[in-house]
Order: structure tokens, then C-alpha cells, then sequence
């Protein structure tokens, strides 16, 4: 393909570039991945901090180490052009309803938009309780030209081993101050070991302090996007060929494969192996006495079916195998209603406002062909046409239109009802858990099922 100098290497990666052509060289070739366990306790008395900024969830949930095999073989399924892995059964990827669903992250607000290279030192006082002089910043290793090593400390990242250390306890009898610091500190540590991880990984950037300063109300940021994109943006420089490390928040990515498909899925159990002693701490994990987000599935007892160390080759040849039926599509449906109240409010904002706009559209021709509904569904195709003209989205429409068989201009369409006849309407998509409606939206075919669906 002839680019002309038009697009990045990043926007359109030959095969010869891409990470798959030197599986083929290596099948078992990994990639080193950057997480790390959370060693800073979660406290009851955080709570309240904790849930206003968004990280409740996500603190509560035991920690599980992240297989490198299995993100080194997604990572070869990746595509830069489309931010989609390029699987037998189509295209999947990450959305937001996934980083809400499994890690309970907020999904709007506020960009984390901000400062990114100031002295932190009077922040880190004041919002971690640490004094200048106490305060361990990461350290960098420079090579200079006569291959001497140069060691020098960070202006702007605190190094997360001595933050570990300094707030592994929270006092007894606490203060508030005392409160908000840990669990800003717990905060910090979880976005630098497991969600805006680096290639480092020693290190978390203090320049995230300025997103926590009011702990007495509910976040105004939108961390889940920022950790979405982040994930995007390691996958795709990974797919490059030469790439050997990956960060990011890659288990997120590792519980999406584990809910969506049958690639190293633990399976999960509830009582410990005949001879071991029992563990108080992990029954009190493994039964839950909260609403937990469905992230916190994996965070019980675990067998894993699938051999230590099986290498990526082992999850290529898992790969070949997947097939429709072997795919999750919807697997939060069932455990919705048990989910926060949190997960409830974001659920508007899982998907694009072009896959709002289809819903909607989805909806409008199902009551136009509706016996009683047509009136009704000639308004909500005319409030939601102008949406996907400008999203570019009219041969979609058009389609729909056409296998519903119906006239493609709206006003054509026939919104005479027989008035002597008394119908319901068909459920709203934000109300519809229809199978059929899944299916449809997700996987672009069964369109004319789902009109039929209901009907008498």
C-alpha cells in the first residue's frame, strides 16, 4: 500500500512489521509485561475517600498475577488501523463498559488534564503527609558517552518501593489527615503498579496528586478513559516487531480475555484444596459482603486448567480454535442487578454516541413496523437521522431501513395507525435485554430477528 507519506507507521503497520511475522520465526516468543501486586493494605476507614475518587472497587480487589504469555498472543491478534484484535470469529475490543464492569473505574468527567512537569515536593507534603527532606523520589540510570552510568533522582516521580514502605500500616486511632494520606497513597500505587504502569515499573508520577485534592466529594475525572486509552496506545506500539516490553494496564486486559473468551480461563472455586489449612483471610475475600463489581469474579480461590508456563504458541493454537458459540458477547447481563450503583449510572456512557444513535435508530424502525407504533417510531427515526448523518453513519441506516422494508427517506415512511387498535410499544434499547438485540448490535447480523422478536 502506497501511503504517499499521508499516514504514521502507526495508523498503517505492513505484515512485515508486525509483531505476528516474528511469531512465525519464534512461536514462543514473549513479550516482558510491567505490573505489579499492590502492597499498600486497603483500609475500612478509606472507604469514603476511596469511593469518592473512583478506586473503591479496584482497591477491594485480591491481587492476580498477570500471564505474559496470554497478553503477548493478544498483542499479535492486535490491529493499529482499527484498535481491534483480529480474532477467528471477527473483531472484539476493549470498551468502556469493560473498564467500568471490571474495574469499577469512572467513565466520564473530567480529562486528567493537567500539569505534567512541576516540583511536587510541596504537593507530596501536603496531600501525603511526607516532608521534603523524607520524600523518595525514583531514581534514573543515564548511560553517558564514555559508558559511564549516571544516578540521579526524579523531579516528578515518587519511587513506589519507599511509598510501600512508609504507608504498609495505617496508624491505630488515625486522624483524618492521616486517613486522606493513605488513601491517596493507595490510590498512587495503584495507578503505578497495575494502571498507568511503565516500563520501569518503580515509579509512580506525583503529578497525579493533583486529581485527589478534594476527598469530601464524588471524582470529577475520567480515569477509565485515560486507562482505556493508555491500553490502545501500549497495544498498538506492541504489535510493532520489534517491541520486547509492554506496560499499561494490562491486567484489564487479561480479565476481559478471561470474561470474553476461552483463552487460560481460571475456574473459579470456593473452597481450598483437601489439605491445606484454611485461610481466614481468603474465605473473608472469596465471600464477598459487598456489591462487587464483575472484575471481582477472578479474585476468588482459582484452578487453572491450563499448564504453568504454557508459552504463547499454546494460546495461538487456543486462538485458532475459538469459535461463535465459544464467545462471551454479553457476559455482565446476568450479574447487572448485583453490580455498584455506580456501574448502573455509567452504563449510559459504555458505548459511543454512534452506537447510542443506532440503538435508538434500531428502536424507532421496530415500532415503525409495529402495528399501532408507527407514529411513535417515525418521531425517534426523525430525532436521531441528523445524529448519524453527521457520524457518517447513514449507509448503516440505510440498510436497516432496507431490510426492514421500509421507504429510506423518513418521510416516506407510513406512520398511518389503525387507532382502534391498542398497542404497547416495544422496550427502549437502555430498557431492551433482549438476546436478540445483543446479538444484533454486537455483531452486526440478525437485524430482521430482532424486529420479529415479541411479535404474536
Amino acid at each position: 500500500m502506497n501511503t504517499n507519506g499521508c499516514f504514521s507507521d502507526l495508523l498503517w503497520m505492513p505484515h512485515s512489521q508486525h509483531k505476528i511475522s516474528k511469531a512465525w520465526e519464534n512461536p514462543n516468543i514473549s513479550l516482558n509485561v510491567r505490573c505489579h501486586r499492590v502492597g499498600i493494605p486497603f483500609d475500612p476507614l478509606c472507604s469514603p475517600a476511596l469511593e469518592n475518587l473512583g478506586f473503591y472497587q479496584i482497591a477491594k480487589m485480591r491481587k492476580i498475577n498477570v500471564d505474559k504469555y496470554l497478553i503477548s498472543a493478544l498483542v499479535e491478534c492486535w490491529r493499529p488501523e482499527t484498535n481491534t484484535f483480529h480474532l477467528p470469529v471477527g473483531e472484539m475490543t476493549i470498551t468502556l463498559q469493560d473498564i467500568s464492569c471490571l474495574w469499577g473505574l469512572p467513565i466520564h468527567g473530567k480529562p486528567l488534564v493537567g500539569i505534567a512537569d512541576a516540583p511536587w515536593s510541596k504537593l507530596v507534603e501536603r496531600l501525603l503527609g511526607i516532608p521534603v527532606d523524607e520524600q523518595h523520589m525514583k531514581q534514573k540510570k543515564r548511560r553517558k558517552g564514555d559508558d559511564n552510568i549516571v544516578v540521579r533522582d526524579s523531579q516528578y516521580s515518587l519511587n513506589l518501593g519507599k511509598l510501600r514502605e512508609r504507608f504498609h500500616v495505617l496508624p491505630d486511632n488515625p486522624m483524618d489527615r492521616e486517613i486522606n494520606w493513605h488513601a491517596r497513597a493507595l490510590v498512587l500505587e495503584i495507578l503505578g503498579s497495575i494502571v498507568f504502569t511503565d516500563t520501569s515499573g518503580d515509579g509512580v508520577p506525583a503529578m497525579y496528586l493533583q486529581f485527589m485534592q478534594n476527598l469530601g466529594q464524588p471524582t470529577e475525572y475520567n480515569w477509565g478513559a485515560a486507562a482505556l486509552a493508555l491500553l490502545y496506545r501500549q497495544l498498538s506500539m506492541c504489535a510493532e516487531k520489534e517491541r520486547l516490553e509492554i506496560s499499561g494496564p494490562l491486567l484489564l486486559l487479561q480479565l476481559w480475555s478471561w470474561s470474553r473468551l476461552p483463552l487460560g480461563r481460571p475456574k473459579v472455586i470456593f473452597e481450598k484444596p483437601k489439605g491445606e489449612e484454611p485461610d481466614e483471610e481468603v474465605d473473608e475475600e472469596v465471600h464477598l459482603d459487598y456489591n462487587p463489581i464483575f472484575g471481582a469474579k477472578w479474585c476468588a480461590a482459582h484452578a487453572f486448567d491450563v499448564p504453568h508456563n504454557a508459552g504463547t504458541e499454546y494460546y495461538w493454537n487456543q486462538i485458532d480454535l475459538i469459535r461463535e458459540g465459544a464467545v462471551h458477547w454479553q457476559p455482565y447481563d446476568d450479574l447487572l442487578e448485583q453490580m455498584p450503583i455506580q456501574v448502573h449510572d455509567d452504563s449510559d456512557w459504555w458505548f459511543s454516541r454512534g452506537l447510542r444513535e443506532l440503538k435508538n435508530a434500531a428502536w424507532g424502525i421496530k415500532c415503525a413496523t409495529t402495528r399501532g407504533c408507527k407514529k411513535i417510531g417515525k418521531s425517534v427515526l426523525r430525532s436521531c437521522v441528523g445524529n448519524l448523518l453527521d457520524l457518517n453513519l447513514e449507509p448503516r441506516l440505510q440498510s436497516m431501513l432496507t431490510e426492514a422494508r421500509l421507504p429510506l427517506k423518513i418521510e416516506d415512511i407510513p406512520s398511518h395507525d389503525d387507532v382502534s387498535y391498542i398497542a404497547h410499544p416495544p422496550s427502549p434499547p437502555k430498557e431492551s435485554n433482549s438476546d436478540v438485540f445483543n446479538e444484533w448490535i454486537y455483531s452486526g447480523k440478525g437485524f430482521t430477528t430482532y424486529l420479529k422478536a415479541g411479535e404474536q
